[in-house]
């Protein structure tokens, strides 16, 4: 070997490491175009059947919200009423909810005379003050608790819908509440509040009121208090009433007569009926009826039934109310909403509980929840995907 030839292998040695030839050899395409076209059809293919394979799984997942939120079981608030309207008056009010069905609404006066009353017992039957003694109305509509307002569910709409104003936070009986400025009290239909005509109310976590001021022509007329604030159901003996005296309205004065229906099969009304199979978040049909406008006088039906169905899931309630007529005009604080699946629908905030109503073959639909709007709106797309069942 030469001098050059042994320094050209020297400086090969000691230079940049060769690769090692692979143990087997590689065999290079023809034609790369052809190979990298290739190559990007089986990418294609691959993302194909990866997005196929996500479809398929989105449409087997469960198409409702997650359940609503767990609230408080049931409550009880003794508050402390102030009147100014042209003297100052004092009474006590007694406040009882077993939810979602249950209430018990009393106020007294200082000396312990009841003076007003408004209770829904377990039996479904409605009791109201008279005289001094508690009058039966009978066996009525099921419906969501009365006495129990659901404002805190509801505070996101109505503050977006111009309803409610925050206005700072206080603290009533040891628990810290925000303060909402409303149109007025909870006992009204919401209305933007204005300086001469409002009501603050002040709301603690649970969504428990726990102090109105209510200001009326500029001048502050009422203001009712929470002094005792207990956070647990009452028991039920607190809805069964056993008043001495009470007395039961006659039943040819009654303004409808309900009757509970069987829950496995619709109503044979020659009426479109709305069921839930199988509602959202394992509800469960409570109560199905019917009741029937009767005219005093003759004691004929005056009117169209009602249906009312009561589903609940633990302290959340649906009511699904049904009849035959039109469908009334939207009014002040209603406004119209589109609900996919639907269709236009009116949708009204009140103090138990946001409502949707839309009429469809005739027959008018009310859906009431004291939950959020959120989930009132899926339990009625729950309703509408049933599609509507011709009873019979």
């Amino acid at each position: 070997m030469s001098p050059r030839s042994r320094g050209r292998a020297g400086r090969r040695r000691t230079g940049r490491p060769q690769p090692v030839p692979s143990r087997y050899p590689v065999r290079r395409p023809k034609h790369p175009g052809r190979w990298r076209r290739r190559l990007i059809g089986l990418g294609a293919v691959a993302v194909v059947v990866a997005a196929g394979s996500f479809t398929i799984h989105e449409l087997r997942l469960p198409r409702d919200a997650a359940p609503p939120r767990e609230g408080l079981a049931g409550y009880h608030i003794s508050y402390e009423v102030v009147t100014t309207i042209n003297d100052v008056q004092r009474t006590r009010r007694e406040v009882s909810v077993a939810r979602p069905f249950l209430s018990r609404d009393e106020t007294f006066a200082l000396d312990g005379r009841r003076q007003l009353a408004d209770v829904v017992s377990q039996s479904g039957h409605v009791y109201v003050q008279q005289g001094d003694s508690l009058l039966d109305l009978g066996r009525t509509e099921p419906g969501l608790a009365g006495a129990d307002a659901r404002i805190l569910e509801q505070l996101p709409d109505l503050v977006r819908a111009g309803l409610a104003q925050r206005r700072g936070s206080d603290e009533v009986s040891g628990r810290p509440c925000t303060i909402y400025r409303l149109g007025g009290p909870l006992a009204e239909p919401f209305t933007r509040p204005l300086d001469a005509e409002h009501a603050d109310v002040c709301v603690d976590r649970a969504g428990l009121a726990l102090r109105e001021d209510w200001v009326a022509a500029g001048k502050p007329i009422r203001r009712t208090t929470a002094v005792v604030v207990d956070a647990k159901a009452p028991a039920a003996a607190t809805f069964t009433v056993t008043d001495p005296g009470t007395k039961s309205l006659d039943t040819k004065l009654r303004p409808s007569v309900v009757v509970v229906l069987p829950h496995r099969r619709l109503p044979r009304d020659d009426v479109w009926y709305w069921p839930a199979d199988h509602p959202p978040w394992h509800a469960r049909l409570d109560t199905r009826t019917r009741s029937t406008s009767v005219d005093p006088r003759t004691g004929a039906p005056s009117g169209p039934p009602v249906f009312v169905d009561a589903y609940s899931r633990r302290s959340a309630a649906f009511i699904v109310r049904q009849t035959i007529g039109e469908l009334p005009p939207r009014s002040s604080g209603e406004r119209t909403v589109h609900v996919r699946g639907i269709g236009s629908v009116i949708l009204r905030l009140t103090a138990t509980g946001p409502e949707l109503r839309w009429t469809r073959h005739g027959v008018v639909v009310r859906v009431h929840s004291n939950t959020d709007v959120a989930h009132l709106v899926a339990f009625a797309r729950h309703l509408h995907e049933h599609r509507v069942v011709q009873a019979g």
